[in-house]
């Protein structure tokens, strides 16, 4: 909790997907926005952002704009409209890795982004 209390003044807390580790998301919702989060990454306890995105709709309206919810984990170009549609979120996260790891995808930002712009 300190380190989230150390980000004051104009800075923004995001927490890590470390969200996906809790027990109770709900609760563990709850009590980021009592201490002022303001983003959470998430995977909606799965995997992917795309096999958890049930989840991340419920903490969407659960949270009812107090928080915003960032999805994350293998958001692609091929799957970001499926992800933003189903979880009402207004944003992701992607690393948008080539395969194998290392070095983002260029191709693949561009993709993404247009993807989200045609939606």
């Amino acid at each position: 909790m300190r380190a989230v209390e150390s980000a004051g003044g104009d800075r923004q807390a995001v927490f890590h997907r470390a969200f996906d580790r809790v027990r109770e998301p709900a609760e563990a919702l709850d009590r980021l926005i009592d201490l002022g989060v303001r983003r959470v990454m998430t995977s909606g306890h799965q995997s992917t952002a795309l096999l958890g995105v049930g989840l991340i709709r419920e903490l969407v309206e659960r949270a009812a704009g107090r928080i915003e919810l960032l999805p994350a984990g293998g958001v692609r170009p091929s799957n970001v409209v499926v992800i933003l549609s189903r979880t009402a979120c207004r944003q992701v996260h992607s690393s948008l890795r080539k395969t194998g790891g290392g070095r983002m995808d260029a191709g693949a930002l561009t993709e993404l982004i247009q993807g989200i712009r045609n939606r």
